[in-house]
């Protein structure tokens, strides 16, 4: 982690720093500005928003044309290619992730992890100068560092869920962090806990932000009803999920108009990584044709789903018949403007159904799951089997969740792991290179050999 922890110089483009405050009109200007994350940085309003816009522009920054920052492109890519949901066809170099057969030097696994590193001590340099500076208006100075836990925590949650134990550097201090241990995963989403609940008592419940491109309170109060879910506190899950159906003003949207900028049921989305490129991480991945769906993925839909048909496309290769995920539709941003939704309104309904059954009220499940199903087309549970029990229930929902997901931040592949379903459901897809510890990616070994504190995750050959 050595040339992460020296990472203190980030750059930004002013271009992606007008992108969040112009409507929705790209502005080009040639020259990148390098801001250094210092104290003097936090003396006037202006420039401690610039740097933590900086902070979402890195989050969401391109890396070459099919590289990505640590959560726009690889958190969708590389775990629906670990699960059942997506298979390459023509690019050997995602092979390793379809037969979960991962060399601890992969390229990608190195990539992955030091993008998220290089996030969380930005971010970390952002609230530690915060909590030192006396310049700032208070309630300011409390949003930015909001946000700066946010995307923390975010960071933080996706590290634990692929890698599981994590090393997990809160301050900037390299002493402290050059040998730093991992943490085990009940630790790490203690902390992701912590800094959303303190997200949530900073950020205010309006956006800053045209389009949802920056976190407000009711994005924090989402990702930590999903983190209650993984840590088993349903009652919790079920409160923070409630509170964002109630109290945040989002409405499911048709299955045409989820993905659209403009969508109701967007909660938090990322801007392009450049401006007049890619739109999103998404479309840029699947519009040549590499990936397809897995039979098992299609067969899923049930019938008359309408997202079958709006979400998916159908394109021939070697002879054979695959299905690409279609979620996002404009590839350029000089075409239309989309953006790479992080957060949306189906996955709070699922979480509450999901928690609501968990604790024996089938009846509030039911119509939290039917509110998905109807926006997808297909019959409701109240009308089809209102006597439905809960193991058949909750199976139902997470069905719901592996379609209304599907190729989507993980989500699939993060399921059937914390419902410890995985080794069931992949080893006789998989074959024989699956194993059960493949549940969770190799730490870089070039890591490993920095900090003789990490250890490989079981399964690996160091």
């Amino acid at each position: 982690m050595k040339k992460i922890l020296q990472f203190s110089i980030y750059t930004f483009s002013i271009a992606g720093m007008l992108l969040f405050t112009a409507c929705e009109k790209h502005i080009e200007i040639d020259n990148p500005i390098d801001q250094l994350v210092t104290g003097d940085v936090f003396r006037d309003s202006a420039s401690a928003e610039a740097t933590v816009i900086g902070l979402y522009s890195q989050q969401n920054s391109f890396i070459g044309m099919f590289m990505y920052g640590a959560l726009s492109g690889y958190a969708t890519l590389l775990p629906a290619l670990s699960s059942d949901e997506l298979y390459p066809t023509t690019l050997a170099r995602y092979q390793p992730f379809a037969s979960n057969d991962i060399a601890v030097d992969n390229a990608d696994i190195q990539t992955n992890w030091s993008n998220a590193y290089n996030i969380i001590y930005h971010a970390n340099a952002i609230i530690q100068n915060l909590g030192a500076s006396t310049e700032l208006d208070t309630r300011l100075r409390d949003r930015l560092s909001g946000e700066a836990k946010f995307i923390r925590a975010l960071n933080l949650f996706y590290l634990t869920c692929e890698y599981g134990p994590v090393a997990m550097p809160l301050t900037t201090d390299y002493t402290a962090n050059a040998m730093i241990s991992r943490s085990d995963t009940a630790t790490v989403l203690n902390q992701v806990v912590k800094d959303l609940k303190d997200a949530e008592q900073g950020l205010q419940p309006g956006y800053t932000s045209v389009n949802k491109l920056r976190a407000n309170r009711y994005a924090a109060t989402a990702l930590l009803a999903r983190v209650y879910l993984f840590q088993r506190n349903y009652e919790a899950a079920e409160a923070a999920a409630g509170t964002v159906i109630t109290e945040g003003g989002y409405q499911l949207a048709s299955v045409n108009a989820t993905f659209s900028p403009g969508s109701t049921e967007t909660i938090l989305q990322f801007a392009p990584g450049i401006t007049g490129s890619w739109n999103t991480p998404d479309f840029s991945l699947f519009f040549l044709s590499g990936y397809s769906l897995t039979p098992t993925l299609m067969a899923a839909f049930e019938a008359n789903d309408l997202r079958r048909n709006s979400w998916t496309r159908h394109y021939t290769a070697n002879g054979e018949d695959c299905y690409a995920p279609y979620k996002y539709k404009i590839a350029y941003a000089s075409n239309g403007i989309e953006y790479n939704i992080v957060l949306r309104m189906a996955e709070q309904y699922l979480i509450r159904a999901e928690a609501r059954a968990q604790q024996d009220d089938l009846a509030g499940a039911i119509s939290d799951l039917d509110r998905v199903r109807e926006k997808a087309g297909i019959t409701l549970i109240d009308d089809t089997n209102p006597n439905i029990g809960k193991p058949d229930l909750l199976e139902a929902i997470y069905h719901e969740k592996q379609i209304e997901f599907f190729v989507e931040w993980g989500h699939r592949w993060f399921d059937i792991k914390r419902l410890g379903i995985a080794d069931a459901i992949l080893k006789d897809i998989k074959g024989s290179t699956w194993q059960a510890t493949d549940v969770l990616f190799p730490v870089p070994q070039s890591e490993i050999r920095i900090n003789t504190k990490l250890d490989q995750n079981p399964g690996y050959k160091k």
